[in-house]
């Protein structure tokens, strides 16, 4: 019942056509069912699009987790939002300890950086290790944009993409293949 919900929102009036991140944050609205999430973990909150939509959750604290080559682009605007509540660290959510110390989310909230990452599986176990019992992990990667393959069983791979699909839709060169082709791995 709830997909159809978010359905019939969306035809009457939700996001802009494409806005993935906007239905992904409706659907979390849904699953909350109107509780407040006291602790919420942005991880890679780009261009802030989706911590204004967080904050509108009235967590306690949102904590944004980001590279430290990305601070300063996302200190920039961030000095143009009411950030009281938001706790900003400058981490590898993958290898920093300052992570592993950090108290359990109600959500985590990930979109567009798990395909970034050569560790996908043990990534998607570091988040889980993130949440509280019950906690929400809202996780998206590398969507498909083809219409016709978007309810199919399948994996679209840009490879290699042309310029006018990377600046379009962000694809990055990164293909990985596991188990990782190594000295210790056969060949």
């Amino acid at each position: 019942m709830r997909v159809l919900r978010s359905v019939k929102r969306r035809l009457l009036g939700g996001p802009p056509a494409g806005d993935y991140r906007a239905y992904l944050f409706e659907e979390l609205v849904d699953y909350l069912g109107g509780r407040r999430p006291a602790r919420v973990l942005e991880i890679g909150p780009k261009d802030g699009q989706d911590t204004q939509r967080l904050l509108g959750l009235d967590p306690e604290r949102l904590t944004l987790l980001d590279l430290p080559r990305l601070e300063a682009s996302n200190r920039a605007w961030l000095s143009s939002i009411d950030s009281s509540r938001i706790e900003y660290l400058s981490a590898n959510v993958m290898y920093s300890t300052l992570v592993s110390a950090l108290e359990p989310f109600d959500v985590v909230w990930c979109t567009g950086v798990l395909y970034h990452n050569p560790e996908q599986l043990r990534m998607v176990r570091r988040l889980f290790d993130l949440l509280k019992p019950g906690g929400i992990l809202v996780l998206e990667s590398a969507t498909t944009r083809r219409r016709r393959l978007r309810g199919a069983n399948c994996v679209e791979v840009l490879y290699p993409p042309s310029e006018k699909a990377k600046r379009k839709y962000h694809v990055s060169m990164n293909i990985h293949i596991y188990p990782p082709r190594g000295p210790s791995s056969p060949g």
